[in-house]
């Protein structure tokens, strides 16, 4: 259990910190750069969403495989 909550208080740091690094930081600095208003912010937050929802996918695959572990070495 308290493996669960650790990765969903990790998807929830990497989350905020991804959105606000690529979103609003570059993708800000992008957008004032080049001169597209909103094009750049918006991008930015999409990549940082699909990057932080594949990385809590990866998360959960190993917690998943780490359960089967031990359930099979409970029964030896």
């Amino acid at each position: 259990m308290l493996r669960v909550c650790g990765i969903c208080l990790g998807f929830g740091a990497t989350l905020g910190a991804q959105c606000y690094l690529l979103g609003i930081l570059l993708g800000g600095w992008l957008d004032t750069r080049f001169d597209t208003a909103p094009l750049f912010l918006m991008l930015g937050v999409v990549v940082a969403l699909i990057a932080s929802f594949y990385e809590l996918y990866q998360a959960l695959i190993a917690l998943q495989r780490a359960e089967q572990r031990e359930k099979e070495e409970k029964r030896k």
